[in-house]
């Protein structure tokens, strides 16, 4: 048990580590032909919070199901409304935000596809 909640740690902070790398990427890339790339720094960091938040949820024991439905429409809303604070008292543009979150989501799943395609490959099946 002890290592396969190791193994979930070093997995949830390599997803961490990729969302962070392709969100700078892309503020980077934004910066250098745009500008607004405080905004999808900010829109990936949102979701990078909510990532965690979704780790820390599920690895709770003794977690029921009506418990983690519970949170997971806190984290949404509170997602939304960072998401309105951000864009209006903050200024920020609306699609380099949502260029940030997208950003953020493309890297979580690209980094769940190349772990199961890993684990397949382990099992024999790829």
């Amino acid at each position: 048990m002890l290592s396969n909640v190791a193994e979930q740690k070093v997995q949830v902070r390599s997803l961490l580590l990729w969302q962070a790398t392709v969100v700078i990427m892309v503020a980077t890339i934004v910066f250098v032909l745009f500008s607004g790339s405080l905004a999808v720094l900010f829109g990936g960091l949102l979701t990078m919070l909510s990532t965690w938040h979704v780790y820390k949820s599920v690895c709770k024991p003794g977690v029921d199901r009506v418990q983690l439905l519970k949170l997971a429409g806190i984290r949404f809303i509170l997602f939304l409304l960072a998401l309105v604070i951000g864009i209006y008292f903050f200024g920020l543009q609306p699609v380099t935000l949502i260029a940030g979150v997208v950003s953020a989501y493309l890297a979580m799943y690209i980094s769940s596809l190349i772990m199961s395609f890993k684990k397949m490959k382990g099992d024999g099946l790829g």
